[in-house]
């Protein structure tokens, strides 16, 4: 018998958009805003990480099944009950540092064979049961109802990244107006919902094909991606620099603010991704022997 493990981080969104809220209010400015889709995930995966001592890279990358920005499964040799108080810990300790917002789903089940894409689906569809997320609840009762003030934690992220990202997205609300002789001052709000995915990933049965394209998926569609597209697309010409703020990119949904001259431009550059991200999802069928009938597209 072999014990697996799956964690799924959620409400990622309901974190960052309180945190707008306070930005905004306090001091307009969004620099700790930007890049909380990609740090909160990451932030998390290191303390699981770390948690369950999967940091050596080949006992580690042994037991690791899926291993992706928000979601993770894999096997642990430790009895069940230590695992179930480990998973308790770590509920608490992300529950203070995301003040509550962020709700870590997880389950601990056992199998007779490690064969993955089996295991896969079975993580899937216990993640997604009411009976789980309510275990977790219960679980977790003490904190979640103790009513205790939390303090925001601060995310920290290398000069370097934060340089990168402020050279390209704007850091203050501020900024995303635009003087209008006609409309007076005007921005818009972009929130984009991305079709299909999940679809797509139903229709594998392949665990090295599903485990592609789920990498394929975490690399594309997060923020480093889009300031990548963003650089080439604008070339010399300066339609995008500095005129978009992005608030979530992670999963099936991007949201972001956009200065009102550079809205069908920031469009563009998404649905240049998109293509992007279904050539390489033809590729990775074709090899697999498969023919791709279902696309992503952008709503």
């Amino acid at each position: 018998m072999h014990t697996v493990i799956a964690i799924a981080v959620e409400k990622v969104q309901r974190y960052i958009f309180q945190a707008i809220d306070k930005t905004q209010a306090d001091e307009k400015t969004l620099r700790n805003i930007i890049s909380a889709s990609d740090n909160v995930a990451n932030d998390i995966l290191e303390k699981i990480e770390t948690k369950f001592n999967l940091e050596n890279m080949h006992t580690g990358n042994e037991n690791k099944i899926l291993w992706i920005s928000g979601k993770v499964i894999f096997r642990s040799e430790l009895a069940e009950e230590e695992i179930k108080t480990m998973l308790k810990e770590l509920y608490q300790e992300m529950y203070v540092d995301y003040q509550g917002y962020i709700f870590l789903n997880y389950v601990v089940f056992s199998v007779d064979k490690m064969d993955r894409m089996n295991i896969l689906r079975e993580a899937e569809s216990l993640l997604k049961s009411n009976k789980t997320k309510s275990q977790v609840i219960k679980d977790n009762s003490e904190v979640l109802f103790s009513f205790k003030e939390l303090e925001m934690n601060k995310q920290s992220q290398s000069s370097k990244n934060l340089k990168e990202k402020e050279e390209v997205f704007l850091t203050n609300m501020d900024d995303l107006v635009v003087e209008d002789e006609k409309h007076g001052t005007d921005s818009s709000d972009g929130k984009i919902a991305i079709n299909n995915l999940g679809r797509i990933m139903e229709t594998i049965d392949n665990y090295d094909e599903y485990l592609q394209l789920s990498k394929l998926l975490s690399e594309k569609i997060s923020l480093n991606n889009i300031r990548k597209m963003i650089e080439e697309y604008n070339g010399n010409s300066g339609k995008l620099i500095k005129k978009m703020v992005p608030f979530y990119v992670a999963g099936d949904d991007i949201f972001y603010a956009i200065r009102i001259d550079a809205l069908f431009e920031s469009i563009k550059v998404l649905h240049n991704m998109m293509e992007e991200i279904n050539q390489e999802i033809k590729e990775i069928k074709k090899k697999h022997n498969e023919n791709n009938k279902i696309e992503l597209s952008i709503a």
